[in-house]
């Protein structure tokens, strides 16, 4: 190392964060390498120019180059200097990379599910090359790592970088992927029984709806009775008196599914008011759906005489405690009452009706 004495009196080179190597006298003077941009031995993006401070010696012997270094790569430069007491050799690095890396390659924390979709928040590893025009590069010092967790889209993206040891940035790097991590929605199924159907209703979803019934068709335990985007199905491949358990499901693009279940007994008959019943008011009537009926007719006798005909088009009739029929007033005093309902098909002006639905009696107590 360089010699202490008066007129250098202490630590220019105590300091030097360089790692320099004297090659000959640890006695003679010294020579101290100055880079713009500084510090020297390390990877810059821009040119570099290289200076020597001399430090109490008489001749100097470095390789300089007066210009700045442009080229990519990683060279050495020596520099001798020589005092009365000997010379010494130091050396410094030049680093220069101005090629920025490229984005190689995105590693998903999960990758896709077998329909090529990813269902939950994932993180995407971007890695890199760094590739310069000369034998020597910085290498690659960082990537981006981005989180994703919505909105479900078939076009998601997420985009990213890397970075050398030089501080380039590749440019950015957009990664495309499919994208759902929500099931599908199933509004409220409902299930309608009815003369040798069921009715099902559901609203429409965003995924086609299927239709499992339990027994199943024929021999089967359980059979698909209907698959498809409608909002509604007619099961008549059903019997009277045999409940049937209904199960629908929607299945998305991305392979959530969402499943609910409902039961029905198909029948044909009165439903209200109850064989027998003893009522403090006027009763509602209620009967099974007949497939295609139209209308129905509700006949209302006290006795043996008729004295109320009505044709409403849904599948109940609320009675009334007065009403007039055939031009003729009539209120439901006490009594026994008997009831029928008939179901209607076609035009109404044909008065076609079918197999009677049922009938039921009913007493009427005094309030």
């Amino acid at each position: 190392m360089m010699r202490l004495n008066a007129r250098h009196p202490i630590v220019l080179l105590a300091a030097l964060p360089f790692a320099l190597i004297a090659t000959e006298s640890a006695e003679a003077g010294d020579a101290i390498p100055i880079c713009t941009p500084g510090p020297c031995n390390t990877w810059k993006a821009s040119d570099v120019t290289l200076e020597w401070k001399l430090v109490d010696a008489f001749t100097i012997e470095c390789n300089t180059v007066p210009p700045p270094f442009t080229q990519d790569g990683d060279v050495e430069i020596p520099c001798t200097v020589q005092d009365v007491n000997g010379s010494i050799t130091r050396r410094v690095r030049i680093k220069i990379d101005k090629t920025a890396p490229r984005v190689a390659n995105v590693v998903p924390t999960t990758g896709p599910n077998v329909l090529g979709w990813h269902t939950a928040p994932l993180t995407f590893s971007f890695g890199g090359t760094d590739a310069s025009q000369a034998n020597a590069s910085s290498g690659i010092a960082g990537c981006t790592q981005v989180t994703y967790s919505g909105p479900d889209t078939p076009a998601a993206s997420v985009q990213g970088t890397c970075r050398d040891g030089a501080g380039n940035v590749s440019a950015p790097f957009t990664h495309a992927f499919k994208y759902d991590a929500t099931a599908p929605v199933l509004a409220p199924v409902s299930a309608t029984a009815a003369d040798r159907a069921v009715k099902l209703r559901w609203t429409p979803s965003e995924a086609p709806v299927q239709i499992a019934r339990t027994p199943g068709i024929g021999t089967e335990a359980t059979s698909v009775v209907y698959s498809g985007p409608a909002a509604s199905f007619v099961d008549t491949k059903v019997r009277n008196g045999t409940t049937y358990r209904y199960r629908a499901t929607v299945t998305d693009a991305a392979g959530h599914a969402t499943t609910q279940g409902v039961g029905a007994r198909p029948s044909r008959g009165l439903l209200e008011p109850a064989g027998g019943a003893r009522i403090a008011g006027a009763p509602r009537v209620a009967w099974t759906q007949i497939l295609n009926a139209g209308y129905y007719n509700v006949q209302l006798y006290r006795g043996s005489r008729k004295i109320l005909s009505a044709w409403p088009r849904g599948t109940a009739y609320a009675l009334r405690s007065g009403w007039t029929f055939r031009g003729q007033r009539f209120k439901l005093t006490p009594g026994t009452y008997r009831v029928y309902v008939w179901p209607g098909f076609g035009a109404f002006a044909k008065q076609r009706y079918g197999r009677i639905v049922g009938t039921r009696t009913f007493v009427v107590q005094a309030h």
